[in-house]
């Protein structure tokens, strides 16, 4: 797995996402085993509503290498959410 971890400080990635109506039952579970994962090696997830044109979810990530940050972002997407907004901060 390729990393790019910053020698100063950490990265945060933040998502807005929208949730479809068709989405499965069950579909956060990869979320939350990604966020878990992420979590027992040191990072920080922040979850929250969102209310506004931007999503009705929103994801604050939180640590040193920008790769697995955009790995949980890919973890959101295959779970069915869709990402309608995102920045690296």
């Amino acid at each position: 797995m390729e990393t790019i971890e910053l020698t100063t400080g950490w990265a945060v990635l933040h998502l807005y996402c929208k949730v479809p109506t068709d989405i499965e039952e069950g579909a956060g579970k990869p979320i939350n085993d990604a966020a878990a994962l992420l979590e027992t090696d040191g990072y920080q997830v922040i979850v929250s509503r969102t209310v506004g044109h931007k999503g009705d979810v929103g994801f604050m990530v939180l640590g040193p290498d920008i790769c697995r940050l955009v790995e949980f972002s890919q973890d959101v997407t295959n779970a069915g959410l869709k990402i309608c907004y995102s920045y690296f901060s």
